[in-house]
């Protein structure tokens, strides 16, 4: 691997017209929107092969007049779901607006690196991007959550599907492999083997989700 990251190091990067606008950051999306841009030219110029963006959303407010709401991102996902006539339907309503927001900020990258032509293919199709969050319910419930992949990495993944990975129970013996359980660990393990790893396991994952390889 290090043998690898010397070649890269030393290899000629690929050039991009960089947009020299002048443009003014204010508000939370602005800056979501001004990193991801910096992130798509870096991934375009092959400065860099792996990033981690954290939009910060779940433990702040959203900033600024073009943030839909000023609601606490975390203290909304706390919302009632049951009641919905407690005075707390304008948090489940900011709640939602802020993902709706997000989610249109990460389609925006997405359609940048589709546009980006590299080779015979696109950075899109030659990547694999997670989009996620870190629960599901608003009682900090963390099994089945919600994940988006995009980019078929290379060829190597079939995308358009709907994938359900059934988590592990809460009752019975946490943590341990069951037989009918799919850990997103199993998600993690596909994509380490369809990048030419022989890596055993991730995780609590064990099993390559046949489905999604090409």
């Amino acid at each position: 691997m290090l043998a690898r990251e010397e070649v890269w190091a030393h290899t000629t990067k690929p050039t991009a017209k960089l947009e020299t606008t002048p443009s003014v950051v204010g508000g939370t999306e602005d800056k979501h929107r001004a990193h991801l841009a910096t992130i798509a030219l870096a991934l375009q110029t092959d400065s860099t092969r792996v990033f981690t963006y954290f939009t910060g959303g779940e433990a702040g407010r959203g900033g600024g007049s073009s943030y839909p709401s000023m609601v606490n991102h975390h203290g909304g996902s706390h919302c009632s779901n049951d009641e919905p006539t407690t005075g707390l339907d304008k948090l489940q309503q900011g709640f939602v607006e802020i993902n709706k927001l997000e989610l249109q900020i990460f389609a925006d990258f997405v359609a940048k690196l589709a546009a980006m032509q590299e080779g015979e293919s696109t950075v899109l199709d030659n990547s694999c991007l997670f989009y996620g969050c870190s629960q599901r319910r608003n009682n900090h419930w963390h099994q089945s959550i919600p994940l988006i992949t995009v980019g078929s990495l290379g060829g190597r993944l079939r995308t358009g599907q709907h994938v359900r990975l059934v988590d592990f129970p809460i009752e019975g013996e946490f943590g341990k492999n069951k037989p009918d359980g799919r850990p997103i660990g199993d998600l993690h393990l596909t994509i380490l083997r369809q990048l030419g790893l022989n890596t055993k396991s991730h995780g609590w994952g064990m099993k390559v989700i046949d489905e999604i390889c090409v």
